[in-house]
C-alpha cells in the first residue's frame, strides 16, 4: 500500500474515534444532568409532602386538645 494513502486511512480513523469520544462524553454528561434534575425534583416534592403531613399532624393534634378541653368542661 501507498504510505501516503495508509496515513490518510489512519488519520481518517483517529478523527471518527475522537467524534466518538466527544459524542459519548456528550452524551454521559447530558443523562447524568437530566437524572440530577429528576432526583432534585423528587427531593423538593418529598419535602412539601413531607411538610404537608407535619402540618396535618399538628392541626390534628391542636383540633385533639381543644375538644378534650371543651369536655373537661
Amino acid at each position: 500500500m501507498n504510505p501516503l494513502n495508509l496515513l490518510n486511512i489512519a488519520i481518517d480513523t483517529l478523527w471518527y474515534w475522537t467524534y466518538g469520544i466527544i459524542v459519548g462524553w456528550g452524551a454521559s454528561f447530558t443523562i447524568l444532568v437530566t437524572l440530577f434534575i429528576i432526583l432534585f425534583i423528587k427531593i423538593i416534592r418529598l419535602h412539601h409532602r413531607i411538610n404537608y403531613l407535619n402540618n396535618r399532624l399538628v392541626s390534628f393534634e391542636r383540633d385533639t386538645n381543644i375538644t378534650l378541653n371543651e369536655i373537661k368542661k
